[in-house]
């Protein structure tokens, strides 16, 4: 009995070694994966740089701006610091209501001012945005709380948008991200902190003019890369889809992101961002399934999900550096049947 008792105490004690052996050589790859770069490469230049404090309207191009843990800041205005949602609270975007692409917004001193064909502009004032009710919304099935911005912005939103579905809109009151990380996407490097505000993914997401250039070859109807949706458009030195391989990026002297996630593509490239119409032939989304799909997904992938470690201030023409380290899973093939390994 007393050999019995001896062989299980070494049975418990080979698993208790083996699972701290397990733990530690997770620790170490996470710590490994996660340590900043000691040097960087030079990729490119910043060619483009871009935000959308209302989530889904027409983009705002700048030159300049602050990179924080929320995202794009420019004075008072935030990178998706608003939304509009349905009655159940669900998020409304252009993929739904393609003519979203044609709200103007134009930040000010005392708000966002706001027009569309049709309308009369609406000037939505920060000091009013953050005083109604406090409420639960969705975004794809990551729960957020919000703030209800007010009747007169819910009618002509609801007005321009649909008025048979009312909209409302609401307001991202915090400074600071708050969702948890998809459980698809949650690898050990992407960070609750990187989620952002109102964006689907993260705060940050990244295009190489290259891939795109790549793109507009095999299509009918080439595309502006701004089409995308980026924070960042990269013009690079290197080939098409060498983004796949830059797992750390810095742009200018102090602002250094992680690359947290492929960015898997929806269908709202699908929608021109000038005339908000969709693609006769689902392009580039069609297009691109045919050779930017891997073997976990059906979405295929033109980008990087990028989250923030160095807080900085960036502008168009800066030089962007990247650095390249451990491989952890695979990225898309870049031409059929030729896996590339991400080294994210």
């Amino acid at each position: 009995m007393s050999g019995i008792k001896e062989k299980a105490a070494i049975g418990v004690g080979v698993g208790i070694a083996v699972s701290a052996l397990t733990g530690a050589y997770y620790w170490y790859q996470a710590k490994v994966r996660n340590a900043y770069p000691k040097a960087w490469r030079r990729v490119g230049t910043l060619s483009n740089l871009a935000y959308s404090p209302i989530k889904s309207c027409k983009a705002i191009y700048l030159n300049d701006a602050d990179c924080k843990a929320i995202g794009i800041e420019k004075g008072q205005c935030r990178d998706h610091m608003l939304m509009l949602i349905d009655g159940s609270n669900k998020v409304v975007t252009a993929r739904g209501y393609p003519h979203m692409l044609k709200i103007k917004q134009v930040p000010n001193d005392k708000g966002i001012t706001v027009s569309a064909p049709g309308m009369d502009p609406l000037e939505i004032q920060y000091s009013d945005i953050g005083q109604g009710d406090t409420i639960k919304a969705s975004i794809f099935g990551s729960d957020v709380f919000v703030v209800e911005c007010g009747r007169k912005y819910d009618d002509w939103f609801s007005k321009f948008i649909d008025e048979k579905e009312r909209v409302k809109l609401v307001f991202y009151p915090y400074h600071t991200p708050t969702r948890v990380v998809e459980k698809a996407l949650a690898n050990g490097i992407f960070l609750n902190e990187d989620t952002g505000a109102l964006q689907d993914i993260s705060s940050y997401m990244l295009i190489n003019e290259a891939s795109v250039n790549d793109l507009n070859k095999r299509l009918k109807r080439p595309i502006n890369p701004m089409q995308f949706r980026p924070s960042f458009l990269v013009k690079t030195d290197g080939p098409a889809y060498d983004e796949d391989n830059w797992n750390w990026i810095k742009i200018g002297n102090d602002a250094v992101f992680r690359t947290v996630a492929p960015c898997y593509r929806c269908i709202l490239p699908n929608i021109n961002m000038e005339t908000a119409e969709r693609d006769p032939d689902g392009d580039p989304l069609t297009t691109l399934k045919s050779y930017r799909c891997n073997r976990s997904s059906k979405s295929p992938v033109m980008g990087l999900q990028l989250g923030i470690r160095t807080p900085g201030y960036v502008k168009v023409g800066d030089e962007v550096f990247f650095c390249a380290k451990i491989a952890v899973y695979l990225l898309p093939t870049v031409h059929p049947g030729t896996p590339q390994k991400s080294v994210i």
